[in-house]
């Protein structure tokens, strides 16, 4: 790894590159245990026209060097449908997404570092 700085003595180039690399690995280890939450909501998120459930996306946000995997469903009644505990059909459910996510809470770091590892960081 080559270390060089600019007039200002801000290393570059090598650390640079290796520090994108490792952003890409990170956010692709995000991405991976954001759909992988996903997963699991669809099997709990009440359905009629399957709107709701076609809804559901993963974002993975860099904010100051940390990473942040946000989950949601994007209609106008998901946050309804979420919080109204109410007898849904097929073993559907209401919590349908916190519920995946207090799941995933255990081990979710071991996870990350593997993921990332994978993706090459």
């Amino acid at each position: 790894m080559a270390f060089k700085t600019n007039k200002k003595g801000l290393v570059s180039d090598g650390i640079r590159r290796r520090a994108a690399g490792i952003s890409k690995a990170m956010k692709a280890a995000f991405r991976e245990e954001g759909n992988d939450i996903l997963y699991e909501a669809n099997k709990l998120v009440p359905f009629d026209t399957f709107k709701l459930m076609k809804s559901g996306k993963v974002d993975v946000i860099q904010t100051r060097g940390a990473y942040e995997v946000v989950v949601f469903y994007d209609t106008e009644y998901a946050a309804a449908v979420h919080e109204i505990n109410k007898n849904y059909n097929h073993g559907r459910q209401w919590l349908y997404l916190r519920i995946p996510m207090m799941v995933a809470r255990a081990g979710f770091m071991a996870r990350i570092r593997k993921r990332a590892k994978k993706h090459g960081a």
